[in-house]
C-alpha cells in the first residue's frame, strides 16, 4: 500500500507512524526566481546540437531514451509513444519548448520538456540524459537552454518536480538557482 502526504504534514506523519508506515519516496518541488536568475553558458559538448522537437517524428526517440533515463522511476519510465501523443494534444504543448539534444547523425541523447502553466509560471517538466551520455554536462545544456526559453515565454517563475534521492539531477538544479520549496512525501507499507 502507498500513499502520498501532499506536503510534509505533521499529521501524515503522525499517523505514518502509528500505523506502521515506511517513508520509501520523496518528491521535492523546487523553484527559481526566473526573472532575477543568472543563467550560466552552458554550451553543448563538440559535436552535439540542440534543436526543437519535431511531432510526428521524434516520438519514438524520445520515448526510448525516456525509458532508459527513466527505467527505476515508477511513473516516468513507463510512459508510452501514445502518452506522448495525447500530451502533444493538450493547450499547454508547445514544440518550441521541448528541446532535444541530438548527434551529428540526429541521433537523440537527451531532451527538456517544458510547461507553461495558464498562471503564467514555468515548469521543468522533463528532463531526460540517455544514461551513456550521462556525466557530459547535457542534463545542464538542456535545462538551460528550456530556462532561456521560459524566460523569453515571460515566465518570471519557474517550478520543477524532482525524486527527493536524485542527488545527481538535484545538484545540477541547486547549481542553476533552484532551491527547494516544498516536499511530498510517499508512505507505504
Amino acid at each position: 500500500m502507498r500513499i502520498w502526504s501532499h506536503g510534509e504534514h505533521p499529521g501524515a506523519l503522525r499517523l505514518a507512524e502509528r500505523f506502521g508506515f515506511a517513508r520509501p519516496r520523496e518528491l521535492w518541488r523546487m523553484g527559481l526566481r526566473l526573472a532575477a536568475a543568472e543563467l550560466p553558458e552552458a554550451p553543448a559538448p563538440d559535436g552535439v546540437s540542440i534543436r526543437a522537437f519535431r511531432p510526428g517524428s521524434d516520438e519514438a526517440a524520445v520515448v526510448a531514451v525516456n525509458h532508459r533515463a527513466f527505467r527505476w522511476h515508477p511513473e516516468q519510465g513507463a510512459m508510452s509513444e501514445a502518452d506522448l501523443r495525447e500530451k502533444e494534444a493538450e493547450d499547454w504543448f508547445d514544440a518550441a519548448g521541448f528541446f532535444l539534444a541530438v548527434d551529428p547523425q540526429d541521433r537523440l541523447l537527451g531532451f527538456h520538456w517544458t510547461k507553461v502553466h495558464p498562471d503564467g509560471r514555468g515548469e521543468v517538466y522533463v528532463v531526460g540524459v540517455d544514461p551513456d551520455t550521462q556525466g557530459s554536462g547535457l542534463g545542464k545544456v538542456l535545462t538551460a537552454a528550456g530556462l532561456r526559453h521560459l524566460r523569453a515565454a515571460g515566465c518570471a517563475e519557474v517550478l520543477l518536480y524532482v525524486e527527493g534521492d536524485n542527488a545527481p539531477a538535484i545538484k545540477v538544479y541547486q547549481r542553476l538557482g533552484f532551491e527547494r520549496t516544498d516536499l511530498d512525501v510517499q508512505f507505504g507499507r
